[in-house]
């Protein structure tokens, strides 16, 4: 794939020494700093022209034809033309007609920036003739201004950011600097004019071509990991590098390929601080949503995020799931927050731990009798003395252990008042700040299976799913009580126009992301990842035909139905199990097609597994315990579940011994899997219809026996 190019134009007026812009040698460079990186790792080429003249420019468009992305002009405009340069140096003038003409054919063009004065109205034109996105300028702008935005923005576009994301933050930088009371810096106007009221730049973007926000230099050379942080190293990679049905969690991280723009799609919105703090993750069943949770996105998070994946547990539902979470890590936080601090106070001081404990409780105590005492004026100023401290104490993590603090209530009394004295979901709000505040980093939850709100829905909570949001608006709602960070929701497609309607009921602000299957390319990309990370190679040694990947990708996919990424899985184990002991294992064609003819697709497995069984011990396999195990662990919805070895063994009171059996070989055969303490699930909800369907029709004894007793109650 040929590299987007990103073609920056500069002329300067030679002529005339009142107009000569003494910022665009230094905005050049400055550009060409913030693309230096994204240039060396490949993402994009850079074309400068510093004397820009109107043959250069016809010229640069030509040689790159179609590959310009960004065109960025830098100097004098003036309405409807751009001021050139001649080799002499001499005025050349690029009228807007043809020039408008000329760059609505270049079909490569994404962006044109127009940093010069005055350009609102070819910037109108442009996009009237097909361009998707240009920034142009109302007015007369600041030479140093407008250097400084231009490199801010590509300081984004050379990091990896959308061209929105850029471009926002950009304008934030400028709105910080000068902010409201300061707009006159950012034009170039002369005595007798007035300061206009508005932003004097402008991102404009056609009608239909609202895609183009989202363009990144990542996802147009397929790297779009570029700029993420990378996984940190474990010190032991895991003995495959697949797992039949089981999902990849953390320590499978480094195995982990195929997802990279999903990640990156998740990673954006979670670290932009525009977008909405839920984020609604949906998808067909089997596409790998919790093993591009747990082992894509998390990871990469660690170092600036505090992270925490959940599964929602029936016996509690998805409000007392969270807070179960969130309890647990905040106990953790505070164990080890508080042994660190009070390590070094009793350094620092030479006191005894207690010694510390006790004088930190009886500051408080002093300090809550003081607040009590004060005129309600005073109170407001002492509140902001102490969110004053607490932002100090930021900077300095270890020096407090906020999560025990009672400086940090005093936020309880604006939360109180916005929302009630007694509201019942100000515990989960204060855990997520307090964890927060802990750590000095945002927190991102995963909350996985939200469809088994109504797959396996808990009969006690007759409001589950409205509780749950009501816990979440008061989390979300109010900006300047809200946490900083993300909570992302993870379901089956079949289920997000309930969910989204309820977020619709609430006014709960969130982005939404569809989870596709498998692609192609992804396919593609999971071999190359395995065969060619170096790291990877030193462990597994494994090497692949290079027309492999390519020929499983197209049969795969021929199915537009069928659940890709565990069928994919299946194959990869198998095929890792026929050469994995080899001194140069190797994935072949002939390989794949010998394995095609005995069966690898998901019912191919499930039988094959069920055989095993049956060779393994005949008189069970036929006495169909093993498949009435496996129904247990089924819904009438026909989605998987799991049962504690306290319900299975009731269950089996008669043969508890054998019923522990049985559940141990089918945790063997990849059927069943420990989904928990001393809990079982089947392996994927993509084997949940095959097993009722086998069971449905089954002529053993205890499929037989079952039907014979159901057909008993209805009677």
């Amino acid at each position: 794939m040929q590299k987007p190019v990103i073609f920056l134009a500069f002329a300067n007026d030679k002529v005339d020494y009142a107009r000569y812009l003494r910022n665009l040698p230094i905005e050049l460079d400055g550009i060409r700093k913030s693309l230096q990186d994204a240039q060396q790792a490949g993402l994009c080429e850079v074309i400068e022209r510093a004397n820009a003249t109107i043959e250069q420019m016809l010229d640069i468009f030509q040689q790159y034809r179609d590959r310009v992305a960004v065109f960025h002009y830098g100097g004098h405009a003036d309405g409807y033309q751009l001021l050139l340069e001649q080799l002499d140096g001499s005025h050349a003038v690029a009228k807007g007609e043809g020039l408008v003409s000329f760059l609505a054919r270049q079909k490569g063009l994404k962006l044109i920036f127009f940093n010069g004065c005055s350009t609102q109205q070819q910037s109108l034109e442009l996009l009237e003739a097909g361009l998707p996105a240009v920034v142009g300028t109302s007015n007369s702008i600041n030479d140093e201004v407008a250097t400084a935005l231009a490199v801010r923005f590509y300081k984004g576009i050379g990091s990896g950011a959308t061209l929105e994301r850029a471009w926002n933050e950009a304008v934030d930088q400028l709105k910080i600097s000068f902010g409201s009371d300061q707009m006159k810096k950012l034009y170039r106007l002369k005595k007798e004019e007035t300061v206009p009221d508005q932003f004097p730049w402008n991102l404009l973007i056609k009608d239909g071509a609202e895609g183009v926000k989202e363009w990144n230099l990542p996802d147009a050379v397929n790297n779009p990991l570029y700029g993420l942080p990378p996984i940190p190293p474990t010190h032991q990679l895991p003995e495959s590098p697949f797992l039949f049905l089981k999902r990849y969690e953390r320590q499978h991280a480094e195995v982990f390929f195929g997802r990279s723009y999903y990640i990156r799609d998740l990673y954006n919105k979670i670290t932009d601080v525009k977008t909405p703090p839920v984020v609604l993750f949906y998808g067909q069943s089997g596409t790998g949503k919790s093993s591009l949770f747990d082992a894509g996105l998390n990871p990469r998070l660690e170092g600036s995020h505090v992270v925490l994946y959940m599964r929602r547990e029936q016996e509690k539902g998805l409000l007392a799931t969270l807070e179960q979470g969130l309890t647990k890590l905040l106990e953790e936080s505070t164990k080890q927050y508080t042994q660190v601090a009070t390590a070094e106070k009793k350094a620092e001081n030479g006191i005894s731990e207690e010694d510390f404990l006790a004088k930190r409780k009886a500051l408080v105590e002093e300090l809550t009798r003081q607040i009590q005492t004060l005129a309600e004026a005073e109170k407001i100023d002492l509140r902001n003395t102490i969110y004053s401290l607490e932002k100090e104490v930021l900077q300095k993590p270890t020096s407090i252990p906020l999560g025990t603090s009672e400086f940090v209530r005093i936020h309880d009394l604006d939360f109180k008042t916005q929302f009630g004295e007694n509201n019942p979901h100000f515990k989960v709000w204060r855990m997520w700040h307090d964890i927060e505040l802990l750590h000095n980093k945002p927190l991102v939850v995963t909350m996985d299976q939200v469809e088994e709100v109504f797959t396996r829905p808990n009969q006690v909570l007759s409001n589950e799913l409205g509780v749950f949001m009501q816990s979440l608006q008061v989390l979300f709602t109010v900006l300047a009580l809200a946490p900083h960070g993300t909570l992302i929701l993870g379901y089956r497609k079949e289920y997000h126009a309930e969910i989204e309607e309820r977020f619709k009921e609430y006014a709960i602000p969130r982005s939404r992301q569809f989870f596709e299957v498998l692609s192609r390319k992804e396919i593609v990309d999971i071999f190359e990842g395995l065969s060619k990370t170096p790291v990877l190679q030193k462990r597994y040694n494994l090497s692949v035909d290079a027309n492999l990947p390519v020929i499983i990708a197209d049969d795969l996919l021929e199915d537009k139905e069928s659940p890709v990424a565990p069928v994919l899985q299946i194959l990869l184990t198998k095929m890792w199990d026929k050469v994995r002991n080899d001194a140069q294992p190797h994935f072949s064609v002939e390989l794949y097609q010998n394995l095609k003819r005995e069966g690898f697709l998901l019912d191919d497995f499930f039988y094959q597994q069920m055989e095993k069984f049956r060779q393994w011990n005949a008189d069970i396999e036929k006495s169909g315990l093993p498949l009435d195990i496996l129904f247990f662990h089924t819904t009438e919805l026909r989605t998987a579940t799991g049962h504690h070895i306290g319900k299975i063994r009731e269950r089996y009171a008669h043969i508890p011994e054998l019923a522990q059996e049985v559940v141990n070989k089918l945790r063997e055969l990849y059927l069943l899997i420990d989904s928990g303490e001393n809990v079982t699930n089947l392996t994927h909800d993509t084997l949940a219809p095959l097993v009722r369907h086998e069971f449905r029709g089954s002529e053993r004894a205890g499929q037989r026996a079952a039907r014979l007793l159901d057909s008993q109650m209805d009677a």
